[in-house]
C-alpha cells in the first residue's frame, strides 16, 4: 500500500490537467472507496515506508524488524509532545480501514475472476454438447420418440 499526501496528489492532477487539458480531481467517491484516508494531525502519527513485501516470509521478517516508535529518520525533527491515546486509536482505526478496503477490493477481483471462469467453462460445456449432437453422439434436443441412434441398435 502506498500512501501519498492528498495535497501532492492534487498538485500532480493539476500538472496533468494543464498538460493534457483534462479535468482530474479527487472526489468524495475516492474517500468512500477507501482511496483517501484522513490521519490525525500529529507529527508522530504518520505512515512510514518500511519496504516492499513479495512473500509471507518477507512479511514475517519485516514484522520482526519493525523499528520502535521512538525511531526517526535522520532528517525528521523530534516531536514536541507525545500523541494522546485517542490519537493513537484513531490512527489504528484508519490504518485498519485502509487494509480492510484493500482486502475487500482483492476479494471482489478474485470473485469476479472466478465468476468469469465459471461462465467460460459453461460456454465450453455447451459447445461440447453441440459438437456431440453434430457428430451424433448425443441426441438432439426435441428429437421425437422412436428415433434410434447407432449406439442404441
Amino acid at each position: 500500500m502506498y500512501l501519498v499526501p492528498a495535497d501532492q496528489v492534487r498538485e500532480f492532477f493539476q500538472e496533468i490537467n494543464q498538460k493534457l487539458k483534462c479535468d482530474l480531481s479527487l472526489d468524495t467517491k475516492a474517500a468512500e472507496d477507501g482511496l483517501m484516508l484522513d490521519f490525525p494531525r500529529h507529527p508522530d502519527l504518520r505512515p512510514r515506508y518500511l519496504g516492499t513485501i513479495r512473500s509471507r516470509n518477507e512479511y514475517n521478517d519485516l514484522q520482526d524488524h519493525i523499528p520502535s516508535p521512538a525511531w526517526r529518520p535522520d532528517d525528521e525533527i523530534s516531536p514536541i509532545h507525545e500523541p494522546s491515546a485517542e490519537a493513537i486509536n484513531i490512527y489504528r482505526e484508519v490504518t485498519d480501514l485502509a487494509l480492510d478496503a484493500g482486502n475487500a477490493q482483492r476479494r471482489a477481483i478474485k470473485e469476479k475472476k472466478q465468476a468469469d471462469r465459471v461462465t467460460k467453462q459453461q460456454g465450453w460445456l455447451n459447445d461440447l454438447k453441440v459438437l456431440e449432437q453434430y457428430l451424433g453422439l448425443r441426441p438432439a434436443r426435441g428429437v421425437p420418440e422412436g428415433i434410434s441412434y447407432y449406439w442404441q441398435q
